[in-house]
């Protein structure tokens, strides 16, 4: 699947108290020389160019350079979209350098504070989005489990029927968070998480534009509801080179990219680190419908109950069945396999 519109080791401490205020609604990871500025200025930018303890924030261009990426990838090269994912990927590695005691969203002054979390709503019958605010949170399983328990039941729904389900997926998670105590990926510190980590929000130089220059990125856009959160949702395949029933011709490319951006990931790190550690632990090996489908549908589908209770029931069942799948895009999808 193409990007598209729709919606190196982490030595020092990187409190959220270390950062001067900031703007909650637009950002950008720039990392551009300052003298290639433009001189107007109207966004913040999460400058991190090393993981050194001078990670800030800093004022960015209103008119940033670049192109997004979703408009340049499907001519680019696979040898282009490997140097794209490399990017990419030293991205993600800056991200889970800037660590966290709790799972939350930045305010203005730089403290953290509750969760800020975008959903899908429907208002007499128009869907809509709304903004919910929890926590923050110390762990993780608080942090999903909080989820669960924002949904809006409408008056008419059975409330045994309810409670029982809540109850069971909770015990789902509860299992899980018990199979996975010592993993590095689910417990503190946190990292900082985009939230809508996509080909739209990423900007590259275009080859065509550069003298045939492989790609390079110019600024990760729009933060708004940038937050903290465990590992295993930062390390992530970019959605773009996830398997997609619509698009099987892309199927062998992306078999290629995928391992490709995983080990652009760990080469981030040194490879005795406990960074490199747990991005290897992480990704592939620890993605799990548990987790990648929880995300799916309590995290970012609407939450009117006529349209969950049926995924809720198919994610209870397919968990107590083990059917599920890390990733439900293709329908014949099998776990891709770790290289040694």
């Amino acid at each position: 699947m193409s990007p598209n519109e729709t919606d190196s080791s982490s030595g020092s401490d990187c409190e959220s108290d270390e950062y001067p205020a900031l703007e909650p609604d637009f950002f950008a990871l720039k990392r551009l020389p300052r003298d290639l500025h433009p001189l107007h200025f109207r966004w913040m930018d999460l400058y991190c160019p090393s993981l050194s303890p001078s990670r800030r924030f800093r004022k960015v261009p209103e008119h940033m350079a670049g192109k997004h990426l979703y408009k340049i990838w499907d001519r680019l090269s696979l040898e282009y979209q490997k140097a794209a994912l490399t990017e990419i990927a030293g991205v993600v590695a800056q991200l889970a350098g800037l660590q966290f005691t709790k799972i939350g969203s930045l305010r203005e002054d730089g403290t953290l504070g509750p969760l800020l979390h975008r959903t899908g709503i429907e208002v007499d019958g128009v869907d809509d989005w709304a903004t919910i605010s929890s926590g923050p949170f110390t762990n993780t399983f608080d942090y999903l489990f909080s989820f669960v328990k924002a949904v809006s039941f409408p008056p008419d729904a059975p409330p045994e029927e309810t409670t029982s389900l809540t109850h069971e997926v909770q015990r789902l998670l509860k299992s899980y968070f018990s199979k996975h105590s010592g993993t590095r990926y689910l417990h503190p510190p946190f990292c900082l998480i985009h939230e809508d980590f996509d080909g739209q929000n990423m900007l590259f130089t275009d080859p065509d534009e550069t003298g045939g220059q492989p790609p390079q990125l110019t600024a990760i856009i729009d933060w708004e509801f940038a937050h903290t959160g465990p590992l295993y949702f930062l390390y992530e395949y970019p959605e773009f080179i996830q398997d997609e029933d619509w698009s099987k011709h892309l199927y062998s490319r992306n078999a290629i990219l995928r391992p490709h951006f995983v080990r652009a990931l760990r080469a981030q790190f040194s490879s005795k680190s406990e960074e490199y550690k747990a991005a290897k632990e992480c990704l592939p090996a620890a993605k799990c419908a548990t987790l990648n489908s929880f995300k799916n549908i309590f995290m970012e589908t609407p939450w009117e109950w006529d349209r969950m209770k049926r995924l809720w029931e198919n994610y209870i069942a397919d968990e107590i069945a083990g059917t599920g799948k890390a990733y439900g895009g293709r329908l014949d999808w099998i776990p891709d396999v770790d290289e040694p």
